[in-house]
């Protein structure tokens, strides 16, 4: 038991090194464009992220919300795609963006 228990150790010591450079990467990105976030909206965003394990921002997906998957209401996804401001759902309180977005996030990844 004591040997698998150590083969475990070192392997997940693999794995966590081999990320550790590529979470650095993540997080400079991160550091980056917190700069460019209100002040408001970066406190609303650490608040529902803590509240829903991590899962602060969820696409709208037909129609529905990506994490309560409530339907959003159509004067709702018209105010989304304009992108004007922050839309949170009704029912979960995440922080909702329009699938527009959440295209042109995935170019730049």
């Amino acid at each position: 038991m004591e040997t698998v228990l150590d083969e475990k150790r070192a392997a997940l010591e693999e794995v966590s090194k081999s990320t550790e450079e590529e979470e650095l990467q993540f997080q400079h990105k991160r550091d980056k464009v917190l700069v460019h976030v209100a002040k408001p909206d970066l406190t609303a965003y650490e608040r529902i992220r803590r509240a829903k394990k991590g899962k602060a921002v969820v696409p709208v997906k037909r129609g529905a919300c990506g994490g309560c998957f409530a339907r959003v209401t159509p004067q709702k996804l018209l105010e989304l795609r304009q992108n004007n401001k922050i839309y949170q759902c009704e029912h979960c309180g995440r922080i909702l963006v329009s699938d527009e977005i959440v295209g042109s996030a995935e170019k730049f990844e």
